[in-house]
């Protein structure tokens, strides 16, 4: 009997007591061992979502599945938290590829309606487990957006700073006066090109003339923050007025039209 072991664990329930990868691998070895399975390997995806199947370890494992008698998992939701999903690898994969598949912890025979109807059953509540944790993610960042705090991570706009751990954007002394430069001469009348030149001759760089409209519609600038397509008031410090920006919005719609 060969077997394969597979382990995962997402970032998000990484120290989850029971679900840590050495938990998973202790208790999968031992039910081996207690049945007197000693030919097996163990295919572990530390830190990976079980929404999809774009894992390494399994599609390792997806890969070399005709080398094994069987396929076994702590928990069903650690093979994928997606229902479709676990049917595919169950039925197109494992079962087509005549391995056996099972759940230390769930017991049920993919061989009857009753075990196929068990096996959807559970495939559905771990999906919807999975839309509940995104859910919650989703209303902690609303929430965090709500109170102005800075989202961290890459995208800091140019002419701000961010500190990590701070959820806060603090202004960058040396590029803000670009910032500034940029919304007066695009309100003297300048285009984006013309503003993209003056500031590469000042020192000021960008990546192409498309990026001086993406300052000017940015409402970062006048104390804001953008999430999921909404605009909170933020907690940081305005480089441009509420006003001037407002009015450069206008100058934008009239131009672009």
């Amino acid at each position: 009997m060969r077997i394969a072991l597979y382990c995962r664990v997402s970032t998000y329930l990484q120290v989850e007591k029971g679900n840590s990868i050495p938990e998973q691998k202790k208790r999968l070895q031992a039910y081996c061992e207690s049945r007197g399975w000693d030919n097996y390997d163990f295919f572990v995806d530390p830190g990976h979502s079980g929404s999809n199947l774009d894992r390494p370890a399994l599609q390792k494992l997806i890969a070399s599945v005709t080398n094994y008698d069987m396929v076994l998992v702590y928990k069903l939701d650690r093979l994928s938290r997606n229902q479709r999903d676990i049917l595919y690898l169950i039925e197109d994969v494992f079962k087509a590829n005549n391995v056996d598949f099972n759940s230390i912890t769930e017991n049920f025979d993919t061989s009857t309606p009753v075990g196929k109807l068990m096996l959807s059953m559970m495939g559905a509540f771990a999906e919807l487990e999975r839309q509940q944790i995104n859910e919650r993610m989703m209303m902690g960042r609303i929430a965090s957006a709500n109170k102005g705090r800075w989202r961290g991570g890459s995208g800091v706009p140019n002419g701000y700073i961010y500190k990590k751990g701070t959820n806060r954007l603090e202004i960058d002394p040396l590029k803000a006066p670009y910032i500034v430069q940029i919304y007066n001469l695009f309100e003297e009348g300048y285009s984006y090109s013309h503003i993209y030149e003056k500031m590469a001759e000042m020192g000021f760089k960008l990546s192409n003339p498309h990026r001086i409209r993406v300052i000017l519609s940015n409402a970062t600038y006048k104390g804001c923050i953008n999430y999921a397509g909404e605009v909170y008031q933020g907690n940081h410090e305005a480089i441009i007025s509420a006003e001037q920006f407002d009015r450069v919005q206008d100058l934008i719609k009239q131009r672009d039209i």
